[in-house]
């Protein structure tokens, strides 16, 4: 007797129902994640290296010390106790608010530059800049300082300081 020897068939892979399956796990994974719009923005914030400008219109100073002192002008204004519970920030903010405007003899075109030390506070920053605009001032700038210019180049090696007791 003979046997016919049947050639097996080619297998084939059917790959509609594995790209079905991985569109379904794309929509799902689209779908759950959350994105924060911090992470899609590439900021890149600015040096602070920049010689003066000249400036067109009058400037007003105010200055907030690391203690709390408020100037404007070079005229104390207010002092905020770091260590308050409660401050009265409001009033603090009405205060250099009026101290600004009575600066400014009425003109509109002044522009306010806050000076804070370092070490100040962000709170009495950003009351600074409630006042400056409770005050009806749209031209505010920050003062910085530039960096030190390095010396080869490159970063120097910070030596360490040596406290006695």
């Amino acid at each position: 007797m003979k046997f016919k020897h049947h050639a097996s068939p080619e297998p084939e892979i059917n790959l509609i129902p594995f790209i079905d399956v991985l569109l379904v796990i794309l929509i799902f994974l689209m779908l759950s994640t959350s994105f924060s719009k911090s992470a899609l923005l590439a900021i890149r914030l600015p040096k602070a290296q920049s010689a003066q400008t000249p400036q067109k219109a009058p400037t007003l100073s105010l200055q907030i010390s690391a203690s709390g002192d408020f100037y404007v002008q070079d005229q104390p204004i207010a002092h905020l106790d770091p260590q308050a519970k409660n401050p009265s920030v409001s009033a603090l903010s009405a205060q250099v608010a009026a101290a600004l405007q009575a600066a400014s003899s009425g003109n509109d075109q002044t522009m306010v530059i806050i000076s804070a030390d370092a070490l100040a506070q962000h709170q009495w920053i950003i009351l600074a800049l409630q006042a400056a605009q409770s005050a009806k001032f749209d031209r505010i700038a920050f003062a910085t300082d530039a960096p030190p210019a390095l010396s080869g180049g490159g970063q120097t090696e910070a030596q360490p300081s040596e406290k006695g007791p």
